[in-house]
C-alpha cells in the first residue's frame, strides 16, 4: 500500500491520486500496475476525451482528466487531431470488417470438397492473424511525466521537494490543518482538486490552482465564481471594477463614466433648485449583499474616503469584523488615480485577483469561507 503524505491514507500501489484527498502520489511504484487507457467500443459508442497532457483516456462528459487532473479545454490547441484513439479505434474497426468481408473468399475450396473435414477445421486458425494485426495497430498512450504548468517535480533522494505550506487560519486566527505543497500544481475545490473542501458552499467544485515558482506561489482563479481575494500588506491602485473585502462588507469600485460626472447647478423655468451643495464625485462603492446585486452606493469625492464600523466616511455599525477605522482610499486628483490601503485593521483588507497573482512567504488569500496562508520552505513572512 502507498501513504499518502498529506492525509495518511493507505491507496492501492496502482494509485496515482489518493482516494481521501486527492493528492498526486508521485510514480507508481516498480512492480505495480500502470493506470490502463481502455478505448472506446468501435460499434456506436460515443469515445471519450483523450487528455492532452498525460494522453490518458477520460470519462464521457468530463471536464477534468481522472489521472493527472487537467483541464481538457486547455489542451484544445496542442492536441493533433490524427493522435485521438477514437481515430485509431476507428481505423481498427474498418479493419476488422474488412477482413471479414475477406474470410468467405478463403472458404471457397471448402465447398469442392465436402467429404475433406479436417481442413474444414483448421480453416478457422487462419483467420487468427487477420485479428491480432489491429491491435499491433493500436498507439500505446504515453503515462504523465510532467506538468506544464511547473515543469517536472524536483527529486531528493527519490521523494519530490517540498515548495512549502498551506496553513489553514481559524476564525480566532490560529493556525489550523496544513497543507503540504510540493512541486507540482495544488488544485482547491469543493468537490473536485487536491485539497477537497466539501463544507464550503461559496466555493466552485475546482476553484483555484495554486503552483510553485521560484520568485512564490502562482495563484490562480479558475474561473470561480465568486473568485480569490488576497488580504493588503501594501497599499495598492485600485482600477474600475475591483471588488475589495472589508470585513463582511463586499463592495465593488466603480469609476463614474462621464455621463455620471457632476452637471452643475439646475434651474427650473428660470429658478435655481434648492438642494445640497454639489461637489466633484469621481467614483463610488457599490456594497454587494448575498442576493447578487448592489444596496447601498457610496460616492467618492474627499481626498481620502475612510471605511470603519465607528468612524469614517463610510459607516457600517452592524459589522462585527470590521474595525473602528478599517481603510482608506486615497484620491489624487490630478491624474484621477484612487489608491487603497489598510489601516491596521485587526481582519484586514483584501482584493479579489483577476486571472492569477504570485504571492510571497506570508502573504493570505481568501476563497469561499476559509483563510490560507503561504508558509514558504526555508522562508520566513
Amino acid at each position: 500500500m502507498i501513504t499518502c503524505p498529506r492525509c495518511n491514507t493507505p491507496n492501492p500501489p496502482h494509485m496515482r491520486f489518493c482516494n481521501n484527498c486527492g493528492f498526486q502520489l508521485g510514480a507508481v511504484q516498480a512492480g505495480a500496475p500502470s493506470p490502463q487507457v481502455v478505448a472506446a467500443s468501435p460499434y456506436g459508442a460515443q469515445p471519450a476525451p483523450v487528455c492532452w497532457r498525460c494522453r490518458s483516456l477520460g470519462e464521457s462528459g468530463a471536464d477534468f482528466c481522472k489521472f493527472c487532473g487537467a483541464r481538457y479545454a486547455d489542451g484544445a490547441a496542442q492536441q493533433p487531431p490524427a493522435s485521438n484513439v477514437a481515430a485509431a479505434v476507428a481505423g481498427y474497426g474498418q479493419q476488422h470488417q474488412a477482413s471479414m468481408q475477406q474470410a468467405p473468399m478463403q472458404q471457397a475450396p471448402m465447398q469442392q470438397a465436402p467429404m475433406q473435414q479436417a481442413p474444414m477445421q483448421q480453416a478457422p486458425m487462419q483467420q487468427a492473424p487477420m485479428q491480432q494485426a489491429p491491435m499491433q495497430q493500436a498507439p500505446q498512450p504515453a503515462l504523465p511525466t510532467a506538468h506544464v504548468d511547473s515543469g517536472p517535480a524536483a527529486v531528493v533522494n527519490g521523494q519530490r521537494a517540498m515548495h512549502g505550506t498551506l496553513v489553514a487560519i481559524l476564525k480566532d486566527g490560529t493556525d489550523g490543518r496544513a497543507y503540504p505543497i510540493v512541486d507540482d500544481p495544488t488544485d482547491v475545490g469543493r468537490t473536485e482538486g487536491h485539497v477537497v473542501l466539501a463544507d464550503d458552499p461559496y466555493l466552485s467544485p475546482r476553484h483555484v490552482r495554486l503552483v510553485p515558482r521560484a520568485e512564490g506561489l502562482l495563484v490562480r482563479d479558475l474561473d470561480s465564481i465568486n473568485g480569490v481575494y488576497v488580504r493588503l500588506r501594501e497599499p495598492v491602485e485600485l482600477n474600475d471594477g475591483d471588488m475589495l473585502l472589508l470585513g463582511q462588507q463586499l463592495m465593488r469600485f466603480e469609476v463614474l463614466p462621464e455621463t455620471e460626472l457632476p452637471l452643475g447647478p439646475a434651474m427650473h423655468r428660470g429658478v435655481l433648485v434648492f438642494g445640497t451643495p454639489e461637489v466633484a464625485r469621481l467614483a463610488r462603492l457599490v456594497q454587494y449583499t448575498t442576493e447578487g446585486v448592489g444596496r447601498d452606493v457610496h460616492y467618492i469625492y474627499r481626498d481620502e474616503t475612510v471605511v470603519g464600523r465607528e468612524q469614517g466616511d463610510v459607516v457600517c455599525t452592524d459589522d462585527p469584523f470590521m474595525s473602528r477605522r478599517h481603510a482608506a482610499i486615497a484620491l489624487d486628483r490630478s491624474q484621477r488615480r484612487f489608491v487603497l490601503r489598510d489601516l491596521g485593521s485587526s481582519n484586514g483588507t483584501a482584493i479579489r485577483i483577476r486571472g492569477e497573482r504570485i504571492l510571497k512567504a506570508g502573504d493570505q488569500f481568501r476563497v469561499g469561507r476559509h483563510l490560507f496562508r503561504y508558509d514558504r520552505a526555508g522562508a520566513s513572512a
